[in-house]
């Protein structure tokens, strides 16, 4: 049975499945891990990590595995519990709005903070930004017709 928040706008027969951004959302998500995984080779990690302590290097690594293990279990989530964090009921609903606001918080960061890219690193900066829109939005979207329905 599809929840009523699965039918976010039904205007000239054209019906948007909330389920199905979720599950976009996912699809994104997993890809983004995939790409943090030759972040060490693209960014030429080796090289800076020799620059720092021994410990402080295991941690920044650690730290980035965890991240990849983050965006695989919210893309799990996306693929497995679609109807659910679209329905955004109870704590499906924490879920899809604290992802939402990750990704719009990682877009603020990457517009405000990371905005110094080389000539090179300018094309994958506004990549980034269109990524990270379309997350928050697959996330958001959700969201608001839960409020707004």
């Amino acid at each position: 049975m599809f929840y009523k928040r699965d039918m976010l706008l039904k205007k000239g027969g054209n019906i948007m499945n909330t389920s199905a951004l979720i599950v976009f959302g996912g699809v994104l998500s997993t890809a983004l891990a995939i790409f943090h995984c030759f972040f060490y080779y693209y960014f030429k990690w080796e090289d800076d990590l020799k620059n720092i302590s021994f410990l402080n290097g295991r941690i920044f690594i650690t730290f980035h595995l965890g991240l990849i293990a983050v965006f695989l279990f919210f893309a799990s989530l996306s693929f497995f519990c679609s109807k659910e964090l679209s329905a955004c009921n109870g704590l499906a609903g924490i879920i899809t709005g604290f992802y939402a606001f990750l990704w719009w918080f990682r877009l603020f960061w990457q517009v405000t903070y990371l905005k110094g890219f080389n000539k090179k690193g300018k094309f994958l900066h506004y990549i980034l930004l269109v990524w990270f829109l379309l997350l928050a939005g697959a996330y958001t979207i959700p969201v608001v017709v839960k409020v707004l329905i």
